[in-house]
């Protein structure tokens, strides 16, 4: 039964009738066998209602009709049962676990970057462009399960071969690849955003590398006026970055990226094309703090390290305060990475201990992400090559791509490992705040409270490989402040919240809780003259395993078995010739 509840109302049954309010209800004659039979009836229906069952005797029990008072407390207190039941059933992440893992979801490209697209792969040379996407990208060696990956590294016996596919390469490369790298670039400039806040505003951006233009559209589509993420459709006209370089030597990406902005409403944003950068372009540090320099998907094509170490060392020259470097998740990716931002950190701390540096509050640098530590890379010498620091980002696929690779799924996930430097020293915490034990969805963040909280940041774990998510705890296998990997193991009986924001957790999140207990080191740099960094035992959700490790297989017993049999019958048969 509903009940209808009005505030500040009285309940009032019919006033023409309020002369017989206080008339008693007349008993009823019921013998006893029949009044011992609705006495239980009523105790067994009743007794379920939490409620006392009076004596049925009409004498004693009568009850008036009389003015009830509306009781505000009677409905409150319904919905609160009702809430009670509710919360406990549905949790909510912690302010800081939302802090550490907002992110993006899919990434849809948008509709400008479709329609661009679009133009330019003819469908009457749909079956040439499949050939050369193919021939590009598709093979076991860009160890994908599908076959398909994005390095773009082609190789031509001389330049008048390379200028001839240069226009076929360029479609091929804005139809399989260009997407690819426009969803991981999106991912992590929203992060970036996120950890740095609103204090940081980007004008300017230094592109190395820029291909056919995936850093340009991820830049202008992530720094929107008067728009944040998750709104309506963005515009290239509606970004708010005032002048971006893009340089690259490869002619033909470089063409197809003009040719797919060439109709394109850029607003106030001015681009240049260079095939090189040019001391020209240096800005002073000061002058640095509102530009960015990137370099995404192309440090691990260069052909020698010596070239990595150049193209690093003109962004740190270059005056940006934020380097931006994104490369594949492959073995030579994550090393071109790994290797770049332990090359930064050494420039870095070559000025803290400069007594010359005259800007001193951009003096050396730090790591704003993945990395809660500025010491070495504990992975960086990994015995395993596939043991690599990389993450996902799900790009749901288009009809271009889907017809180009002729594939039926609606999405692929992109592999990245990445690395934002920004200068000046690492931000310090004051003190350790204790666990959070307030909700986002109960408390709105402030604007000190949410500085508080992405300073904090800083010194949060983050989860390198997917968690591992038992009955009873939480297995977060993560890089810790301690330069080291760590496996943190969070208990059921750590508390309610901790527990439930380990849950979770995703892969590529930062951890704000401490384990209840110590952690173990799962793997820890060791010195570079001694060798590979040092690892204690497979970690991650893959258990990766050494090449000397024996693992138990009932096939591999079967064909033992087999073959020891073959080999006795044979010698049987041996024996029986000879005699």
């Amino acid at each position: 039964m509903s009940r209808v509840s009005r505030p500040h109302a009285r309940f009032d049954f019919h006033r023409s009738s309020r002369h017989e309010a206080h008339h008693t209800n007349p008993s009823l004659d019921i013998d006893d066998s029949m009044r011992d039979v609705l006495n239980v009836s009523d105790m067994r229906s009743l007794k379920q209602r939490g409620r006392q069952v009076p004596p049925l005797d009409g004498a004693s029990t009568a009850r008036e009709l009389e003015e009830l008072e509306y009781d505000e407390t009677w409905e409150g207190s319904a919905s609160e049962d009702h809430s009670v039941e509710e919360s406990e059933s549905t949790e909510r992440k912690s302010a800081r676990a939302s802090f550490g893992s907002q992110r993006i979801g899919s990434v849809f490209l948008p509709l400008e970057m479709r329609n661009a697209v679009d133009r330019v792969v003819d469908d009457r040379q749909r079956p040439q462009l499949q050939e050369n996407a193919k021939r590009l990208f598709h093979g076991d060696a860009h160890g994908r399960s599908d076959g398909w990956g994005s390095d773009y590294d082609p190789s031509y016996r001389s330049r008048r071969q390379a200028a001839r596919h240069a226009e076929a390469d360029g479609t091929a490369f804005a139809t399989v690849a260009l997407p690819s790298h426009y969803s991981a670039v999106s991912a992590v400039l929203h992060h970036v955003k996120v950890r740095l806040g609103n204090d940081w505003t980007l004008r300017h951006v230094l592109d190395w590398g820029s291909g056919a233009g995936s850093c340009i559209w991820a830049f202008l589509y992530a720094f929107q006026k008067g728009r944040t993420f998750g709104d309506s459709e963005p515009e290239l006209s509606q970004a708010y970055i005032e002048s971006y370089l893009a340089m690259d030597k490869r002619d033909g990406l470089t063409a197809m990226a003009k040719k797919l902005l060439k109709d394109a409403n850029l607003g106030d944003t001015k681009i240049r094309w260079h095939r090189g950068f040019d001391d020209s372009e240096k800005i002073g540090r000061s002058m640095g703090r509102d530009t960015a320099a990137v370099s995404a998907f192309y440090l691990s094509s260069l052909p020698t390290p010596l070239a990595r170490k150049e193209l690093v060392k003109e962004m740190w020259s270059s005056g940006a305060e934020v380097l931006i470097l994104i490369d594949h998740d492959t073995h030579a990716g994550f090393q071109s990475i790994a290797e770049a931002r332990d090359f930064l950190l050494r420039m870095g701390r070559r000025e803290f201990e400069d007594p010359d540096m005259v800007e001193k509050d951009l003096a050396g640098c730090h790591v704003v992400a993945p990395c809660p530590h500025d010491k070495s890379c504990p992975l960086l010498n990994a015995c395993h090559e596939r043991l690599v620091c990389s993450f996902s980002q799900r790009l749901q696929r288009p009809a271009f791509i889907r017809k180009t690779k002729n594939v039926r799924a609606g999405h692929e996930d992109v592999g990245y490992s990445y690395v934002v430097i920004r200068r000046g020293r690492r931000p310090e915490v004051a003190t350790d705040i204790e666990d959070d034990k307030v909700t986002s969805s109960d408390t709105e963040i402030g604007a000190s409270f949410d500085e508080q909280i992405r300073n904090e940041a800083f010194s949060w774990p983050r989860l390198v490989f997917p968690p591992i998510k038992n009955s009873g705890h939480v297995i977060l296998d993560s890089c810790t402040p301690e330069g080291k990997i760590m496996r943190l193991t969070i208990p059921r009986s750590q508390g309610k919240q901790p527990y439930y924001d380990a849950r979770k957790s995703s892969w590529g999140d930062i951890f704000p809780h401490e384990p209840k207990n110590p952690p173990q080191v799962r793997y820890e740099e060791t010195s570079r003259k001694k060798g590979a960094a040092h690892q204690s035992s497979d970690i991650g959700k893959g258990n990766l395993k050494r090449k000397d490790s024996k693992v138990f297989s009932y096939d591999k017993l079967s064909s033992d078995l087999k073959d020891s049999k073959r080999r006795s019958r044979q010698e049987r048969e041996r024996r029986s010739h000879k005699d």
